[in-house]
């Protein structure tokens, strides 16, 4: 869904700009009559320029324009029903006049400054005045019911006219790009570098056909309505107006949406003609890919950059103006982009000098493996897992790169083995050396070797040294290796040890016990009651015996817990009578559904028949097993004033 819709977005830019392009310069030659007159002002009705006018007296074109049309417009309003429109012009006051016969209402005065070069004041009214009469006709047909009528009717088909091209166009950007493929994939045209930008380009040209088309269709239906009209007529107007200051000029929006589109045009030039330069000349060459990627991208900034500057002089754009701003805003975009900047560069060294090239088995930090591209800011790799790691230039000249493949591939594994103390070193080393003999991939030159690498805690460690041609196969190839070294340990007798601990318990219990033993007699263990006894006879004094305090400890020591039901004992606990559970305060801190660890234990003393250290060890026992936890998870089970909960309890808050 991703990538459908990355698609949609570009087709819809692409159709957009374009059909920009296509409004922008169909509307440029009404915005270089608009130049061409600055000095005189339209005379608009229903969003039709009858004709222009100039300054006249105390009276700037503007004024004057605004005037006639108000006049117009109130002209038309005063008899929808009336198609005949009748002017006449007059003469007052050497004042040429164009005045309504049923109104009575002066409607335009035609001064000199309004007459065009080789005709006379009275010409250019009569000629205005048939401009009115039919303009004014027309506008009071357009209000009539069965003309709004059949415009509605004329701009549905319009509308579906539009939907018809909208699939059509539709129908054949999907066709044709792909019956355009099938010829660009052969080799031999001359075209099978350039598939791919073709079939975009027939794409976007289908998805501006499709725009275009509806288009085209708003600005018809906007030309039968007299209201869009005029709505359509202001819009222009705002677009033509020169409203936004561009160093010394100002400019239309018209002219900057031009001069944007011709920015982006020479984009795509400039990236076409670095696409041949790459085609035609680097690959033929011999250039390595990544020097032809850094050079290409170089000369399409260059490229760009100067395109750039060659379009604002042409438009009329003062550079110098504009070089301070350009001074303040290269320091900030230095800033901003200086890690992009530090890259391109790396990228241009990594290319020149090549420490890696595409294909080398490399590790950076903690990845590793294969180059698959060299771009201008940054490198693709692709680890063993299958995993692309896109990797900034500045790290290759920043910190250490292992490249394996630099040079010769030959590289060397090192695989450590221990073995048995007692083992025959000799039959160790014959064991090594021919598990990697008889590997297929182990180099033979140079020759395998064991060193013996020092004496351990619990074994003899010995490394094996053997060389490989392909770096990147070493994790499968010490892995067989390790496979071979079992088997061939086996087949020579060889050992492998495990670690071995001896421990050793202080106690000054059983110390004291131990003691007692070895002077009074020897302990037994009685089946059955699993306490520990004294076999010899006791103290005929009466006085405490020391073996048997001793033995008194230990068994307190060693004492299991109680076989007690957990699960019934938990049941117990949260029944009628059992432990007190409830909300809890400490410190200002409201602690709820918890139960206090004194408390517990003297309910396990009362109820289960056990000694207060036996209560303390059931609820560690609870502990252990996750039935209840200290609320704050800071304290094992104590007899203590300590809030604790059930992690049942948990889920009901």
């Amino acid at each position: 869904m991703n990538r459908i819709s990355i698609r949609l977005h570009r087709r819809l830019l692409s159709g957009l700009a374009l059909t920009l392009a296509a409004f922008c310069f169909a509307i440029a030659p009404t915005q270089a009559q608009n130049f061409a007159n600055n000095e005189r002002a339209p005379v608009v009705l229903d969003g039709r320029v009858l004709f222009r006018v100039g300054d006249a007296g105390r009276f700037s074109a503007e004024e004057r324009a605004y005037l006639i049309g108000r006049a117009l417009r109130q002209e038309l309003r005063d008899d929808l029903d009336n198609l005949e429109v009748d002017l006449d012009v007059r003469t007052n006051d050497q004042l040429v006049v164009i005045r309504s016969v049923d109104s009575g209402l002066n409607l335009v005065t035609v001064a000199d400054e309004d007459v065009l070069p080789g005709n006379s004041p009275l010409h250019q009214a009569n000629t205005w005045k048939n401009t009115i009469e039919q303009a004014i006709a027309k506008a009071r047909m357009e209000r009539s019911p069965s003309y709004r009528l059949r415009a509605l009717l004329m701009s549905v088909g319009a509308v579906g006219l539009a939907l018809l091209l909208h699939l059509a166009f539709g129908f054949l950007r999907q066709l044709v790009p792909r019956a355009f493929a099938g010829w660009c994939e052969q080799p031999e045209t001359f075209l099978y570098e350039w598939g791919q930008p073709i079939q975009g380009a027939l794409r976007a040209l289908l998805t501006a056909l499709q725009f275009s088309a509806w288009l085209t269709v708003v600005w018809w239906v906007c030309a039968r309505l007299p209201k869009l009209r005029s709505g359509r007529y202001r819009l222009l107007q705002w677009m033509t107006d020169d409203l936004i200051p561009l160093g010394s000029k100002q400019y239309s929006l018209v002219q900057l949406s031009l001069l944007v589109l011709m920015t982006v045009g020479l984009w795509f030039a400039v990236a076409a003609g670095t696409r041949a330069l790459r085609t035609y000349v680097f690959n033929r060459t011999g250039t390595p890919h990544g020097t032809q990627e850094v050079l290409a991208l170089f000369l399409r900034y260059v490229l760009m950059f100067l395109g750039v500057l060659l379009l604002l002089q042409a438009w009329g754009v003062d550079i110098g103006s504009l070089a301070l701003l350009a001074s303040f805003f290269s320091v900030g975009v230095g800033f901003g982009l200086q890690n992009i900047t530090n890259n391109f560069i790396s990228g241009l060294i990594v290319t020149l000098e090549k420490p890696i090239e595409v294909g080398n088995f490399i590790r950076v930090g903690e990845w590793e493996g294969i180059v698959q591209r060299i771009a201008a800011r940054h490198t693709e790799i692709c680890t063993l897992d299958r995993v692309t790691i896109i990797i900034p230039n500045s790290r290759f000249l920043e910190s250490e790169v292992i490249n394996w493949s630099h040079g010769s591939p030959v590289s060397r594994l090192h695989i450590s083995v221990g073995v048995a103390y007692g083992s025959n070193v000799k039959r160790v080393k014959a064991a090594l050396l021919d598990a990697a003999k008889n590997h297929p991939e182990v180099l033979l030159r140079p020759r395998p070797q064991v060193w013996f690498q020092e004496f351990g805690d619990s074994s003899l460690n010995f490394e094996l040294l053997a060389w490989t041609a392909d770096p990147k196969e070493q994790p499968r190839v010490k892995s067989e290796l390790n496979y071979r070294i079992e088997a061939s340990f086996r087949r020579y007798g060889v050992e492998v040890p495990f670690p071995q601990r001896d421990v050793h318990v202080k106690s000054p219990q059983v110390e004291r016990l131990l003691a007692a033993w070895l002077q009074r007699g020897h302990v037994d263990l009685p089946e059955g009651n699993g306490e520990l006894s004294l076999s010899s006879d006791t103290d005929r004094a009466g006085e405490p015996d020391p073996y048997h305090s001793a033995l008194s400890s230990v068994t307190s020591v060693v004492r299991q817990a109680p076989d007690i039901d957990l699960e019934k004992l938990v049941d117990r606990m949260r029944a009628h009578g059992g432990v007190k559970i409830g909300d809890r305060r400490y410190r200002l801190n409201v602690y709820p559904r918890c139960f206090v660890g004194s408390e517990v234990v003297d309910w396990l003393v009362q109820n289960c028949s056990v000694t207060r250290v036996e209560a303390v060890e059931i609820g560690q026992m609870l502990l252990d097993r996750g039935i209840v936890h200290h609320v704050m998870d800071e304290h094992g089970f104590r007899d203590e004033y300590l809030f604790y909960r059930f992690y049942s309890d948990e889920q009901l808050m």
